[in-house]
Protein backbone atom coordinates (compact mmCIF):
# COMPACT_ATOMS: atom_id res chain seq x y z
CA UNK A 1 0.00 0.00 0.00
CA UNK A 2 1.27 3.73 -0.28
CA UNK A 3 1.64 6.34 2.26
CA UNK A 4 -0.46 9.56 2.10
CA UNK A 5 -0.59 11.42 5.28
CA UNK A 6 0.01 8.32 7.78
CA UNK A 7 0.50 4.66 6.06
CA UNK A 8 -2.54 3.57 4.90
CA UNK A 9 -3.91 0.19 5.12
CA UNK A 10 -6.80 -1.48 3.50
CA UNK A 11 -9.11 -4.27 3.18
CA UNK A 12 -7.46 -7.10 1.27
CA UNK A 13 -11.14 -8.59 0.16
CA UNK A 14 -13.89 -10.03 1.74
CA UNK A 15 -15.56 -13.48 2.19
CA UNK A 16 -15.87 -15.65 -1.10
CA UNK A 17 -19.28 -16.10 -1.75
CA UNK A 18 -19.83 -19.81 -3.79
CA UNK A 19 -22.46 -17.85 -5.97
CA UNK A 20 -21.85 -16.81 -9.40
CA UNK A 21 -23.15 -12.98 -10.27
CA UNK A 22 -23.50 -12.45 -13.81
CA UNK A 23 -26.08 -9.48 -14.09
CA UNK A 24 -23.76 -6.00 -14.08
CA UNK A 25 -25.43 -2.84 -12.22
CA UNK A 26 -25.31 0.64 -14.45
CA UNK A 27 -23.02 3.25 -12.24
CA UNK A 28 -26.37 4.93 -11.39
CA UNK A 29 -28.29 2.27 -9.74
CA UNK A 30 -25.73 2.40 -6.72
CA UNK A 31 -25.00 5.77 -5.43
CA UNK A 32 -21.80 7.07 -4.01
CA UNK A 33 -21.85 8.20 -1.00
CA UNK A 34 -19.65 10.58 1.10
CA UNK A 35 -18.89 11.58 4.30
CA UNK A 36 -20.71 14.64 6.06
CA UNK A 37 -17.37 16.09 7.24
CA UNK A 38 -13.35 16.21 5.49
CA UNK A 39 -10.08 15.10 7.57
CA UNK A 40 -10.03 11.01 7.30
CA UNK A 41 -6.86 9.88 7.71
CA UNK A 42 -7.49 6.10 6.37
CA UNK A 43 -10.18 3.89 5.61
CA UNK A 44 -10.76 0.50 5.71
CA UNK A 45 -13.62 -1.24 3.66
CA UNK A 46 -14.11 -4.76 5.18
CA UNK A 47 -16.61 -7.10 3.84
CA UNK A 48 -20.19 -6.21 5.57
CA UNK A 49 -18.62 -2.94 7.57
CA UNK A 50 -16.21 -0.52 7.21
CA UNK A 51 -13.40 1.20 9.91
CA UNK A 52 -11.80 4.49 9.58
CA UNK A 53 -9.20 6.62 11.16
CA UNK A 54 -10.74 10.50 11.61
CA UNK A 55 -8.49 13.71 11.80
CA UNK A 56 -8.07 13.09 15.77
CA UNK A 57 -6.84 9.26 15.01
CA UNK A 58 -9.54 7.73 16.64
CA UNK A 59 -10.88 4.74 14.71
CA UNK A 60 -15.02 5.02 13.72
CA UNK A 61 -16.68 1.91 11.91
CA UNK A 62 -20.31 1.41 9.80
CA UNK A 63 -22.15 -1.52 8.58
CA UNK A 64 -23.41 -4.56 9.54
CA UNK A 65 -24.06 -4.70 13.49
CA UNK A 66 -22.16 -8.21 15.76
CA UNK A 67 -25.44 -9.87 16.21
CA UNK A 68 -24.28 -12.40 14.24
CA UNK A 69 -20.86 -12.37 16.07
CA UNK A 70 -18.63 -13.14 19.08
CA UNK A 71 -17.70 -9.55 19.15
CA UNK A 72 -18.91 -5.97 17.67
CA UNK A 73 -17.21 -5.32 15.04
CA UNK A 74 -18.69 -1.89 14.84
CA UNK A 75 -16.93 -1.74 18.70
CA UNK A 76 -13.49 -0.01 17.83
CA UNK A 77 -10.90 0.06 20.91
CA UNK A 78 -10.64 3.81 22.76
CA UNK A 79 -6.78 5.45 21.59
CA UNK A 80 -5.31 7.16 18.77
CA UNK A 81 -4.29 4.75 15.89
CA UNK A 82 -1.98 5.33 12.90
CA UNK A 83 -2.85 2.27 10.41
CA UNK A 84 -6.58 0.26 9.96
CA UNK A 85 -7.30 -2.74 8.10
CA UNK A 86 -10.63 -4.51 7.77
CA UNK A 87 -12.06 -8.22 6.68
CA UNK A 88 -14.85 -10.40 7.33
CA UNK A 89 -16.09 -9.20 10.36
CA UNK A 90 -13.50 -7.65 12.19
CA UNK A 91 -10.97 -5.34 12.00
CA UNK A 92 -7.00 -4.45 13.50
CA UNK A 93 -5.79 -1.39 14.33
CA UNK A 94 -2.00 -0.42 14.71
CA UNK A 95 -0.29 2.46 16.49
CA UNK A 96 2.64 4.38 15.81
CA UNK A 97 5.10 2.09 17.55
CA UNK A 98 3.51 -0.88 15.78
CA UNK A 99 1.12 -2.41 18.61
CA UNK A 100 -1.71 -3.95 17.27
CA UNK A 101 -5.59 -4.80 18.73
CA UNK A 102 -8.19 -6.31 16.68
CA UNK A 103 -12.03 -6.50 17.55
CA UNK A 104 -15.04 -8.50 15.94
CA UNK A 105 -15.64 -12.15 14.56
CA UNK A 106 -12.92 -14.13 15.91
CA UNK A 107 -13.41 -17.03 14.63
CA UNK A 108 -9.94 -19.37 14.42
CA UNK A 109 -8.79 -16.50 16.70
CA UNK A 110 -7.94 -14.39 13.83
CA UNK A 111 -8.97 -11.35 15.81
CA UNK A 112 -6.29 -12.11 18.80
CA UNK A 113 -2.87 -10.87 17.05
CA UNK A 114 0.42 -12.19 18.93
CA UNK A 115 1.93 -9.29 21.28
CA UNK A 116 4.58 -7.61 19.03
CA UNK A 117 5.71 -4.49 17.46
CA UNK A 118 4.32 -4.38 13.89
CA UNK A 119 5.76 -3.00 10.44
CA UNK A 120 2.77 -4.29 8.24
CA UNK A 121 -0.49 -6.56 8.61
CA UNK A 122 -2.51 -8.16 5.72
CA UNK A 123 -6.25 -9.48 7.31
CA UNK A 124 -8.12 -12.22 5.37
CA UNK A 125 -11.47 -14.50 5.63
CA UNK A 126 -9.98 -16.96 8.26
CA UNK A 127 -6.79 -15.81 9.67
CA UNK A 128 -3.99 -12.55 9.05
CA UNK A 129 -0.59 -12.01 9.71
CA UNK A 130 1.91 -9.28 9.93
CA UNK A 131 5.53 -8.77 9.42
CA UNK A 132 7.58 -8.28 13.32
CA UNK A 133 9.12 -4.52 13.03
CA UNK A 134 12.56 -5.61 15.39
CA UNK A 135 13.64 -8.32 12.56
CA UNK A 136 11.27 -8.25 9.66
CA UNK A 137 10.11 -11.83 10.41
CA UNK A 138 6.56 -12.94 9.68
CA UNK A 139 3.68 -14.64 11.87
CA UNK A 140 0.56 -15.33 11.47
CA UNK A 141 -2.41 -16.43 12.97
CA UNK A 142 -6.23 -17.90 12.80
CA UNK A 143 -6.98 -20.53 10.51
CA UNK A 144 -4.31 -23.22 10.01
CA UNK A 145 -1.57 -21.15 10.87
CA UNK A 146 -0.23 -24.48 11.92
CA UNK A 147 -0.31 -26.20 8.32
CA UNK A 148 0.33 -23.17 6.38
CA UNK A 149 3.59 -20.96 8.48
CA UNK A 150 5.08 -18.47 6.97
CA UNK A 151 8.81 -19.38 6.14
CA UNK A 152 11.85 -18.02 7.97
CA UNK A 153 12.95 -14.89 5.53
CA UNK A 154 12.68 -11.15 5.75
CA UNK A 155 9.68 -9.40 5.00
CA UNK A 156 8.60 -5.72 3.59
CA UNK A 157 4.92 -6.76 3.16
CA UNK A 158 2.56 -9.30 3.57
CA UNK A 159 -1.37 -9.63 2.37
CA UNK A 160 -3.79 -12.44 2.83
CA UNK A 161 -6.67 -13.57 0.97
CA UNK A 162 -9.41 -16.55 1.16
CA UNK A 163 -7.27 -18.99 2.65
CA UNK A 164 -3.92 -18.08 1.11
CA UNK A 165 -0.91 -15.50 2.16
CA UNK A 166 1.03 -13.44 -0.26
CA UNK A 167 4.30 -11.87 0.72
CA UNK A 168 7.05 -8.99 -0.05
CA UNK A 169 10.64 -10.00 0.56
CA UNK A 170 13.21 -7.57 0.88
CA UNK A 171 14.95 -8.13 -2.12
CA UNK A 172 11.97 -7.47 -3.61
CA UNK A 173 10.88 -11.01 -4.57
CA UNK A 174 7.25 -12.92 -4.06
CA UNK A 175 6.48 -15.91 -2.13
CA UNK A 176 2.81 -17.60 -1.43
CA UNK A 177 1.28 -20.27 0.54
CA UNK A 178 -2.28 -21.63 1.29
CA UNK A 179 -4.82 -22.44 -0.77
CA UNK A 180 -3.45 -22.71 -4.69
CA UNK A 181 -6.79 -23.99 -6.82
CA UNK A 182 -6.89 -20.83 -9.06
CA UNK A 183 -2.94 -20.67 -9.04
CA UNK A 184 -3.16 -17.71 -5.95
CA UNK A 185 -0.45 -18.59 -4.53
CA UNK A 186 1.98 -19.05 -7.17
CA UNK A 187 3.41 -15.38 -7.62
CA UNK A 188 5.02 -14.78 -10.99
CA UNK A 189 8.89 -14.00 -10.69
CA UNK A 190 10.25 -10.55 -10.56
CA UNK A 191 11.13 -7.49 -8.16
CA UNK A 192 8.28 -5.54 -6.74
CA UNK A 193 7.54 -2.65 -4.32
CA UNK A 194 4.12 -3.66 -3.41
CA UNK A 195 1.69 -6.85 -2.87
CA UNK A 196 -2.70 -6.78 -2.63
CA UNK A 197 -4.64 -9.94 -1.79
CA UNK A 198 -7.80 -9.92 -2.74
CA UNK A 199 -10.30 -12.76 -2.84
CA UNK A 200 -8.80 -15.58 -4.78
CA UNK A 201 -6.47 -13.30 -6.69
CA UNK A 202 -3.54 -11.20 -6.27
CA UNK A 203 -1.41 -8.04 -7.36
CA UNK A 204 1.78 -6.72 -7.02
CA UNK A 205 3.56 -3.30 -8.46
CA UNK A 206 6.56 -2.74 -9.67
CA UNK A 207 8.83 0.62 -8.32
CA UNK A 208 7.73 1.73 -12.06
CA UNK A 209 4.12 1.61 -11.06
CA UNK A 210 3.57 -1.51 -13.36
CA UNK A 211 0.68 -3.97 -12.23
CA UNK A 212 0.53 -7.82 -12.72
CA UNK A 213 -2.63 -9.40 -11.45
CA UNK A 214 -2.78 -13.65 -11.02
CA UNK A 215 -4.66 -15.96 -9.46
CA UNK A 216 -9.01 -16.01 -9.82
CA UNK A 217 -9.95 -14.26 -13.04
CA UNK A 218 -13.63 -15.17 -13.29
CA UNK A 219 -14.64 -11.57 -13.32
CA UNK A 220 -11.34 -10.22 -15.04
CA UNK A 221 -10.33 -8.99 -11.66
CA UNK A 222 -6.69 -10.16 -12.92
CA UNK A 223 -6.82 -7.90 -16.22
CA UNK A 224 -5.26 -4.30 -14.81
CA UNK A 225 -5.24 -1.72 -17.74
CA UNK A 226 -2.08 -0.74 -19.15
CA UNK A 227 -1.94 2.17 -16.47
CA UNK A 228 0.87 3.21 -14.30
CA UNK A 229 -1.10 3.24 -10.75
CA UNK A 230 0.37 4.78 -7.34
CA UNK A 231 -1.84 2.12 -5.14
CA UNK A 232 -3.49 -1.31 -5.92
CA UNK A 233 -5.82 -2.70 -3.53
CA UNK A 234 -7.75 -6.18 -4.19
CA UNK A 235 -11.58 -6.96 -3.25
CA UNK A 236 -12.72 -9.76 -3.52
CA UNK A 237 -13.57 -10.74 -7.16
CA UNK A 238 -12.32 -6.79 -8.47
CA UNK A 239 -9.60 -4.78 -8.13
CA UNK A 240 -9.38 -0.96 -7.56
CA UNK A 241 -6.59 1.23 -8.45
CA UNK A 242 -5.47 4.99 -8.26
CA UNK A 243 -3.33 6.35 -11.47
CA UNK A 244 -0.70 9.09 -10.90
CA UNK A 245 -3.29 11.53 -11.69
CA UNK A 246 -5.42 10.44 -8.70
CA UNK A 247 -8.40 9.02 -10.57
CA UNK A 248 -9.85 5.81 -9.33
CA UNK A 249 -9.87 2.32 -11.85
CA UNK A 250 -11.64 -0.28 -10.75
CA UNK A 251 -11.63 -3.77 -12.66
CA UNK A 252 -13.65 -7.13 -12.35
CA UNK A 253 -17.09 -8.09 -11.08
CA UNK A 254 -19.47 -4.76 -11.28
CA UNK A 255 -22.60 -6.85 -9.97
CA UNK A 256 -23.68 -4.16 -7.60
CA UNK A 257 -21.78 -1.04 -9.02
CA UNK A 258 -18.30 -1.92 -7.35
CA UNK A 259 -16.24 -1.48 -10.52
CA UNK A 260 -17.74 1.94 -11.16
CA UNK A 261 -15.78 4.41 -9.62
CA UNK A 262 -16.43 7.93 -8.63
CA UNK A 263 -15.18 10.77 -10.41
CA UNK A 264 -12.25 12.88 -8.72
CA UNK A 265 -8.61 13.02 -7.60
CA UNK A 266 -8.25 10.85 -4.42
CA UNK A 267 -5.59 9.64 -2.17
CA UNK A 268 -6.34 6.04 -1.58
CA UNK A 269 -8.77 3.55 -1.98
CA UNK A 270 -9.62 0.55 -0.32
CA UNK A 271 -11.47 -2.11 -1.80
CA UNK A 272 -13.92 -4.55 0.40
CA UNK A 273 -16.18 -7.19 -0.56
CA UNK A 274 -18.30 -5.91 -2.87
CA UNK A 275 -18.20 -2.44 -2.21
CA UNK A 276 -15.16 -0.07 -1.71
CA UNK A 277 -14.09 3.43 0.34
CA UNK A 278 -11.80 5.63 -1.30
CA UNK A 279 -10.27 9.00 0.70
CA UNK A 280 -10.57 12.19 -1.97
CA UNK A 281 -8.05 15.04 -1.80
CA UNK A 282 -9.67 17.12 1.06
CA UNK A 283 -9.89 14.28 3.25
CA UNK A 284 -13.71 13.30 2.29
CA UNK A 285 -14.42 9.28 2.10
CA UNK A 286 -16.62 8.08 -0.43
CA UNK A 287 -18.03 4.89 -0.92
CA UNK A 288 -19.94 2.77 -3.45
CA UNK A 289 -21.13 -0.63 -4.52
CA UNK A 290 -23.09 -3.31 -2.14
CA UNK A 291 -24.62 -0.95 0.73
CA UNK A 292 -27.54 -3.14 2.47
CA UNK A 293 -26.13 -2.70 5.55
CA UNK A 294 -24.71 0.84 5.84
CA UNK A 295 -20.65 -0.20 5.07
CA UNK A 296 -20.93 2.10 2.16
CA UNK A 297 -22.49 4.99 4.10
CA UNK A 298 -19.71 6.53 5.61
CA UNK A 299 -20.64 9.15 8.70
Amino acid sequence: MTSTLILLLAACGGDVDDTTETETATPTEWTVQRSSSGGWLAVAAGFQHTCAISADRTVSCWGRVGDVFDEDPLDPPEGEWDQIRSNQGYSCAMTDEGLAKCWGDNEFGKARPPIDNYSYLGLGYGHACGVIASDQSATCWGWAVQDYPPPVAEYLAIDVGYHFTISLYTDGSLYGWGFNYDGQATPPSGVYSDITAGGEHACAMTSDLQTVCWGGNDHGQSDPPDIEFTQVDGGDRHTCAIDTAQNIHCWGDNSYGQSSPPSGEFEFVSAGGVFNCAIDTDGYIHCWGWNTFGEASPP
